[in-house]
């Protein structure tokens, strides 16, 4: 079975990391597998699949800079004419669009997956997308749930937990930190992350903790007024903008809490890999991350904007050492289940049945 996967990019992104575990892992004696990325991302901060044509996997650049270009929609439906592929796995709502518009008359199957962005309903392009998948991937029943909203007959849509990946082979520079108490929050620094509110909270937490730092690994449209917010609230020795960071594993081992402060329904990603790392999650009570932890017992869940209650609970478990280790425990347990054989088994699974149905 050929399979093109497509995707905007291989920054450090949960998406990512989940396409790179899934090519990584699937079985080479029965499937080929193909990457396109719609844009090019030079430089650290992106996850790697080897170089091209490293364990069997062919890597497309359709775009020609770091920026979506329309002309990779062209180069797109070249490359479905030349691999004749049997299903196109579009990674997000942009390569959804891109792949259902480019393979014109071709046989191939698009399923789709991360369609929907966290912060909003989707529009009319997002809708007619769904409404052409042969199936849609939801990592979960909220997720699922958003999709049927949406207008996608729950008989199209596969539930696919993700997985936690291993120790990704990364492109970045090995930066230590370089402080031995923070708390730690990661992602792409937009507004629907929250991080405006964990920097709220930290400035409460100075107070009792004069050593605790924030560590912002990430980057985004939103840097710039998060770093001019902590400059103008005085937290500019308490707060560092790591940028994007290849070596996130290492800095999950160093770091006491994790902050997960979504204003909207995201943040799965980070989430399960602290969990994974053994570390307490305090993450917003969202539909999506209400999923994967049971609170108080893997983890705390506060109301989304509850900066009060986010430092209450982080100087809890910051005064308690034993509380702290308890529930980075269960979390790791939890997060076990969460493997990566089955992840990949489960997405196999979902291919041979667009398949097969379409027989």
């Amino acid at each position: 079975m050929k399979i093109l996967h497509l995707i905007p990019d291989l920054g450090c992104t949960g998406t990512a990391k989940q396409l790179t575990t899934l090519v990584l892992g699937l079985p080479r004696e029965g499937f080929d597998v193909h990457v396109g990325l719609l844009t090019e991302r030079k430089g650290g901060g992106r996850v790697s699949i080897g170089s091209n044509g490293t364990h069997g996997i062919r890597v497309h650049t359709l775009g020609t800079s770091q920026r979506f270009d329309p002309v990779c929609c062209w180069r797109l439906g070249r490359l479905i004419r030349e691999l004749r592929p049997d299903i196109i796995h579009a990674w997000g709502p942009l390569a959804a669009g891109c792949a259902l518009s480019a393979k014109l008359r071709s046989p191939a199957h698009v399923v789709i997956g991360k369609a929907l962005a966290p912060f909003r309903e989707p529009g009319f392009v997002q809708r007619w997308s769904l409404r052409r998948a042969a199936r849609v991937i939801a990592c979960g029943s909220a997720e699922a749930d958003r999709y049927t909203r949406a207008g996608v007959s729950p008989s199209r849509i596969s539930i696919v937990p993700p997985a936690v990946p291993d120790r990704l082979n990364s492109a970045g520079n090995g930066r230590s930190s370089g402080f031995t108490r923070f708390v730690l929050c990661a992602g792409t620094l937009e507004r629907c992350k929250g991080f405006r509110n964990a920097i709220w909270a930290l400035d409460i937490l100075k107070f009792l903790f004069p050593d605790l730092k924030l560590l912002l690994a990430g980057d985004g449209p939103d840097r710039p007024e998060l770093e001019r917010f902590a400059s103008r609230v005085q937290l500019n020795s308490y707060v560092r903008f790591l940028g994007t960071r290849a070596d996130l594993p290492d800095l999950l081992d160093k770091a006491q809490i994790v902050w997960v402060p979504s204003d909207a329904d995201c943040g799965l990603h980070m989430t399960l890999e602290a969990m994974a790392a053994g570390k307490p999650v305090i993450a917003s009570d969202v539909p999506i991350l209400r999923e994967v932890i049971d609170d108080g017992r893997t983890g705390f869940l506060v109301p989304a904007g509850d900066i009060p209650l986010l430092a209450r609970r982080s100087r809890e478990l910051l005064r308690d050492p034993e509380l702290a280790s308890g529930i980075g425990a269960e979390a790791h347990s939890y997060a076990a289940q969460f493997s990566t054989a089955r992840f990949i088994e489960r997405m196999a699974s979902v291919y041979r049945g667009v398949i097969d149905s379409e027989r």
